[in-house]
């Protein structure tokens, strides 16, 4: 497989300066604390207050603020996902042979409030790579405030970025608030997914 530099640090990725990404909604800057360049989602209008979302790539720094979201997210979809299982997931999304990857979203006060889990794959139609968003969460007190559209924009520039061909997920059709975000960021397809467990 083809190397995976989605998976370093955003400063390996945009060595340039920072400032607003061309065509794109969102911002970038380093971080103060971990010198990281970190996505934020910036209001159009400048007279109106910037939301206070900053998008950071998963570090191992992050270890805590990542796994106590993903308990959140596992227990609000009923999911029973063993140690053994989450600490594997967290080494694959840090090492950079492996191709899933997190974006997590920080609040105003540094504190992780949601994160963006994605599959990078092949594509049969396409030689350009394929990303699956898998999980995406915000915790309860935290929605509202723009941090899924902030972290499905910062995906999508990093798609952009790298030459993928798309972005997709699926989402449980009753799952009517976040479907009201998704109707106004991509299009509904008429397809329909089929499982076989093991």
């Amino acid at each position: 497989m083809p190397s995976r530099c989605f998976s370093l640090g955003v400063f390996d990725l945009y060595p340039s300066g920072g400032g607003r990404l061309e065509g794109e909604a969102l911002s970038r800057r380093r971080c103060a604390r971990c010198r990281l360049w970190i996505y934020s989602d910036v209001a159009p209008n400048p007279l109106l207050p910037k939301r206070m979302i900053e998008i950071h790539p998963a570090q191992a720094a992050h270890a805590r603020g990542w796994l106590s979201l993903w308990q959140g997210y596992c227990a609000e979809l009923d999911g029973r996902v063993s140690d053994e299982a989450t600490n594997g997931l967290w080494q694959r999304i840090l090492s950079p042979r492996e191709p899933i990857g997190s974006l997590l979203a920080f609040s105003r006060e540094c504190e992780p409030v949601g994160f963006a889990n994605y599959v990078l794959h092949p594509h049969t139609w396409s030689l350009r790579p394929v990303c699956y968003l898998e999980d995406l969460f915000v915790a309860t007190a935290a929605r509202g405030e723009g941090a899924g559209r902030a972290l499905i924009e910062a995906l999508v520039t990093l798609g952009r970025e790298h030459g993928w061909r798309r972005v997709y997920w699926h989402t449980h059709e009753n799952n009517e608030r976040a479907r009201t975000l998704y109707d106004r960021l991509a299009k509904r397809t008429d397809y329909v997914r089929y499982d076989i467990e093991f």
